[in-house]
């Protein structure tokens, strides 16, 4: 639906900020995702634009940290794989 009034009204569609985040949890406990160094290869390898954008796709923007950059008084600080492209972050 949303796809489909940015189709037919563009420029008239607007997803605002919001205070939440969309995430997915592993069990952390046991199993591969134990390993802090496995979570960290899941977190570089997951295109972050594509699942909001193809995924999601109501206008969610990418998230790098569990605070959403609206909450009052918080500042991010930027991830150091933010700014690298998907085929770089699959390349480390």
């Amino acid at each position: 639906m949303y796809q489909k009034l940015l189709k037919d009204i563009p420029g008239q569609v607007y997803t605002p900020p919001q205070l939440g985040t969309y995430y997915y949890a592993f069990n952390t406990q046991k199993g591969p995702t134990a390993d802090q160094r496995v979570r960290l290869a899941l977190s570089m390898t997951i295109d972050r634009r594509l699942m909001t954008e193809k995924v999601l796709g109501t206008g969610e923007k990418p998230a790098w940290h569990f605070t959403p950059d609206v909450t009052a008084g918080f500042t991010p600080e930027p991830s150091p794989f933010e700014q690298m492209s998907q085929e770089e972050l699959n390349a480390q």
